[in-house]
C-alpha cells in the first residue's frame, strides 16, 4: 500500500489546566497485484484504510491536591465506501491521583465507544492503572 500521511498535535498547559489535541489523515492506494493461495484461488483483499482521526482532551489539576480530572473526545472518520476503515467515536472521563508526581500515580477512567450504529449501540470500558516508574 502506498500512503500519504499527515499528522499534527498540540499541547497547552498553564496553572493546572491542560489542553491537548491531535489530528491524523491517511490516504492510500492498495497495490495488491494478483494474490492467490496455494491452490491458485484468488485471495480477496481489503481496500486501504483511508480516512482521518482526531481527539481533544482537557485536564485540570485540582489546586493544592494531587488529583487531576480529565475529559476526552475522539473520532475516526472513513473517507467513504472505498475505505477499509470504519467510523468510530469515543468519549471519556478520567481521574489521576499522583502519589509522587508522574513516576507513581493511580489512573482511572471510563470510556464510551461507538461506531456507525450510534451512541446507543456502543460499548463501555472502565480501566484502573497503577504506574510505577524508576
Amino acid at each position: 500500500t502506498d500512503t500519504l500521511n499527515i499528522a499534527d498535535d498540540a499541547a497547552f498547559r498553564i496553572s493546572g489546566l491542560s489542553l491537548e489535541t491531535a489530528f491524523f489523515r491517511r490516504q492510500g492506494t492498495r497495490n495488491t497485484g494478483d494474490p492467490v493461495d496455494e491452490a491458485g484461488e484468488s485471495i480477496p483483499t481489503e481496500p486501504a484504510r483511508d480516512g482521518m482521526g482526531y481527539y481533544g482532551q482537557v485536564g485540570f489539576l485540582v489546586p493544592k491536591q494531587p488529583l487531576e480530572i480529565t475529559a476526552r473526545f475522539g473520532q475516526l472518520i472513513s473517507s467513504g465506501a472505498e475505505s477499509g476503515l470504519s467510523d468510530k467515536s469515543e468519549l471519556g472521563l478520567g481521574l489521576n491521583y499522583y502519589f509522587a508526581q508522574h513516576p507513581m500515580k493511580l489512573q482511572a477512567d471510563y470510556f464510551r465507544f461507538w461506531g456507525e450504529d450510534g451512541f446507543g449501540e456502543g460499548a463501555d470500558q472502565v480501566r484502573i492503572q497503577l504506574q510505577l516508574a524508576y
